[in-house]
């Protein structure tokens, strides 16, 4: 509860047994609980009526009053924070996702028994229940990505029912079918991953059958996963038919200048194209770079911030652990003829050190996006040995955020403060934060 005795929803059990957040609570005497997640926006609004907890769907509140509350409450603990009240919204707030996965499971889960939902004997193509790992929701129609993904899962479904092929059961992993992703992009290019669990003679028919029906599919791929668990992270994605790729479209910070992105079937993207330029566009605002500035770009991904920047400064040096985006991050600059960028591999609590900094030069700017654990602690010891006049901290977790910009305080005052609604009708965020050096006496 907050001081004034209303509730406080925070979300997820990971969030809530986070030790920063259960600290940051206690202080500010709010009880954090756990709440499980329910799928339906109508019945998150029915759950939480409370003083605080106000959050419409459709379109004109895009955080809950809970959100903003929290962001401020979090961050106004550190001297000379401003809060900027203005939430950062896209004007799309449907068919806005360029990704999405889909599962086949034999498994179809019905919300209401006794309803006259369709259901089919093979099983489910869509998304998961809500903390089910095995039961999927039969989708019709997603209002998240362009309609064409719609019409390519209902053509899969119906070309598996009239050729009887297995959905995949991951209880007993026996099956046929496993997944589907669709890639979309401004360019109006098309990618198609079928995921398969074993090889068999149905797989050329079946995507011979998708080309015919799709011919504006560019990119036609499949991956066969004989693995217990779903993620093909480290599985070989083959080509079918089209190219090893689509491209995605950006103009660079305050220029004409497009800026075109190599998109991988590995390749990390944000998933919200329109809200991603805008959060760069923050960041880079927050930045302030200069002509003479070397800029640390750390947790580059595959160096969409580091090159969206990059005619702003004399160097970009990019980090990232993860060596397959630190390719795309290299090729994305040579494809776009931008020479100032360095990208490295490696771990970041491990090579940003002394001789790190010696070699690729002490940055004037840090932009720092870290994943949702936020940065090791030598991370940011290694920030503050650094002392560049900026730090800008992009983060999907304002919980660790604060825990390490209360790390960064002793030399760094904070700015600006602006979070960016990424997801509509979901509760993330990514908040934007400006740190500024703190003048010597």
């Amino acid at each position: 509860k907050d001081p004034d005795g209303y509730e406080i929803a925070t979300r997820g059990y990971n969030s809530i047994n986070n030790g920063s957040l259960r600290n940051i609570c206690k202080k500010k005497n709010i009880d954090c609980f756990k709440w499980k997640y329910n799928a339906r926006a109508i019945d998150i609004n029915r759950n939480f009526q409370s003083k605080l907890w106000k959050r419409k769907y459709a379109g004109d509140v895009v955080f809950s009053e809970v959100e903003s509350w929290f962001l401020k409450k979090i961050m106004y603990k550190y001297n000379g924070g401003i809060y900027v009240d203005i939430h950062s919204r896209g004007e799309n707030i449907y068919y806005y996702r360029n990704k999405l996965e889909f599962t086949f499971s034999t498994k179809q889960w019905i919300e209401d028994v006794n309803s006259n939902e369709e259901r089919s004997l093979q099983g489910a193509l869509g998304f998961h229940a809500p903390t089910f790992f095995d039961k999927v929701i039969d989708i019709k129609h997603c209002i998240l990505q362009d309609d064409i993904s719609n019409q390519l899962r209902n053509h899969i479904r119906k070309y598996s029912q009239e050729k009887n092929l297995e959905y995949y059961d991951i209880r007993s992993h026996v099956g046929f079918l496993r997944g589907m992703i669709v890639r979309t992009s401004s360019t109006k290019e098309l990618m198609l991953i079928v995921v398969f669990a074993k090889q068999s003679d149905e797989i050329a028919p079946m995507l011979n059958n998708i080309k015919e029906a799709f011919p504006q599919i560019t990119s036609l791929m499949y991956c066969v996963n004989e693995k217990f668990n779903d993620s093909i992270s480290d599985q070989e994605i083959l080509l079918f038919s089209g190219k090893d790729h689509i491209t995605e479209c950006m103009k660079a910070y305050k220029s004409d200048k497009i800026l075109q992105f190599k998109i991988r079937p590995k390749t990390f993207y944000q998933t919200n194209p329109q809200q991603a330029e805008r959060l760069y566009s923050i960041a880079a605002d927050f930045a302030e770079i200069k002509p003479s500035d070397t800029v640390y770009d750390l947790y580059t991904g595959t160096g969409t911030i580091a090159n969206y920047v990059a005619h702003l400064a004399k160097k970009v040096v990019g980090v990232e652990y993860v060596e397959d985006a630190v390719e795309d991050a290299k090729i994305n600059s040579e494809y776009n003829q931008i020479y100032n960028t360095t990208f490295i591999a490696g771990d970041m609590a491990k090579i940003l050190n002394d001789d790190f900094v010696a070699q690729y030069g002490t940055p004037d700017v840090v932009i720092t996006d870290p994943p949702r654990a936020g940065m090791a602690e030598n991370v940011v010891n290694q920030l503050l040995k650094i002392k560049a006049r900026k730090i800008v901290y992009i983060s999907c977790n304002p919980a660790t955020q604060a825990r390490d910009l209360e790390l960064l305080s002793p030399l760094y005052n904070v700015g600006k403060i602006r979070p960016v609604d990424m997801f509509p009708h979901t509760h993330h965020v990514e908040n934007v934060v400006e740190l500024n050096l703190k003048q010597e006496n």
